[in-house]
């Protein structure tokens, strides 16, 4: 994909609300950005204040085509390359988002190597990631089961890494102590981690209560003291990164397949 420069969050905008209990709340497709919108933010647009009314009566062409759009801005993805695979699944090759969770970028966000995916395409970009001990510059470089993933023994590169790393870190504990405060976890008296080295960020019995793409990742074996991973098998459809209707872009693609 040509690289994105727009408004992120006038793009977040653009995908309306939707009703959430009592109150409406935007989509947050963390690939693209992780900064938020606060819940009085209107559509964009002239009309943007008579918000919910058209969404209301949603046509099935923009309920497909905003479907699309997320996957394409989570992912990074043109037209052309989302069309290709669309085609491969459309073969029995395999589901769309499991072809996309496999890609180098992905597995990096996945990982908390990058804070987003867009960062990641960057850090595979300027050749600082190795596969299986060579030097791979292509984010959408469609990693295989037995992959080993490590970063490039160059000092700027590790320190790099470590820092998003920590930050993905810091991040999960706030998600936690903001849900302990709501009283989400009334047991939880500590942030649930193994120590360092032990196994990758999270209790799994805890790791089901975080958003879809701050969980561990099943499919990856990660070793966070040197910043490695094995891919010891395929994402299954229930580990992917991002809320979509898979069968709703299908059939967006379905006439060009």
């Amino acid at each position: 994909m040509s690289r994105f420069t727009g408004p992120r969050l006038k793009t977040l905008r653009r995908f309306g609300t939707t009703k959430d209990g009592r109150t409406y709340t935007y989509p947050r497709i963390h690939g693209l950005t992780t900064k938020w919108i606060p819940k009085q933010e209107i559509i964009p647009g002239k009309t943007g204040n008579s918000k919910r009314k058209s969404f209301k009566k949603d046509k099935q062409y923009r309920t497909r085509l905003l479907e699309k759009q997320k996957v394409r801005y989570h992912y990074g993805l043109s037209e052309r390359q989302l069309l290709q695979l669309v085609r491969k699944v459309g073969k029995g090759k395999g589901f769309l988002l499991g072809f996309l969770e496999m890609r180098l970028d992905c597995i990096l966000f996945r990982l908390g190597l990058a804070p987003t995916i867009t960062s990641a395409r960057q850090i595979v970009n300027h050749g600082h990631i190795c596969v299986n001990k060579k030097v791979v510059s292509v984010p959408g470089y469609l990693c295989q089961k037995d992959d080993f993933i490590e970063i490039k023994n160059n000092l700027g590169s590790k320190k790099m890494i470590e820092e998003n790393f920590k930050g993905r870190q810091r991040l999960i504990r706030q998600v936690f102590r903001a849900r302990r405060r709501a009283k989400t976890f009334r047991n939880l008296k500590r942030v649930p981690f193994y120590p360092q080295g032990q196994s990758f960020g999270l209790d799994p019995r805890w790791s089901k209560a975080l958003p879809r793409h701050l969980r561990s990742p099943i499919h990856l074996k990660f070793d966070p003291t040197n910043f490695t991973a094995t891919i010891h098998k395929w994402v299954k459809q229930g580990d992917v990164s991002l809320k979509v209707n898979e069968r709703l872009i299908l059939e967006y693609y379905s006439r060009q397949i």
